[in-house]
C-alpha cells in the first residue's frame, strides 16, 4: 500500500484524458484521504462553484500542474503530526 503524496488542504489539476465527465477546470481541493484501491490512494475533492463532493484517484492527478499547501519535509507541518513551537525555544515568565 502507497503513501497519498498530497494532504487535505491541497490544490489538485486533474490530468487531461480524452473522456471525462468533470465539467470543471482547474484546481480543485481535497478534502478528504480515502483508503488505497487497485488504482492507488484516492482522494474527495471539491472544485469552487460546486456544493458536492467527487472521488479521484491518484493517478488523475496531473503531477506537474498540482501543489502542495504545505511542501514536504518543511519542518512544524502540524498536518504530519509535528509541533509547530519547538518546546526548548520558549520560556515563560510568572
Amino acid at each position: 500500500m502507497t503513501a497519498h503524496r498530497y494532504k487535505i488542504g491541497d490544490r489538485v489539476v486533474l490530468n487531461e484524458a480524452p473522456v471525462r465527465f468533470v465539467s470543471q477546470k482547474g484546481p480543485c481541493r481535497i478534502v478528504a484521504l480515502l483508503p488505497a484501491s487497485l488504482n492507488g490512494p484516492q482522494y474527495r475533492v471539491r472544485f469552487e462553484g460546486e456544493n458536492f463532493e467527487r472521488c479521484i484517484a491518484e493517478s488523475d492527478v496531473d503531477n506537474e500542474k498540482s501543489f502542495r499547501a504545505v511542501p514536504a519535509g518543511v519542518e512544524g507541518d502540524a498536518r504530519d503530526g509535528g509541533a509547530w513551537v519547538t518546546p526548548l525555544a520558549t520560556t515563560v515568565r510568572r
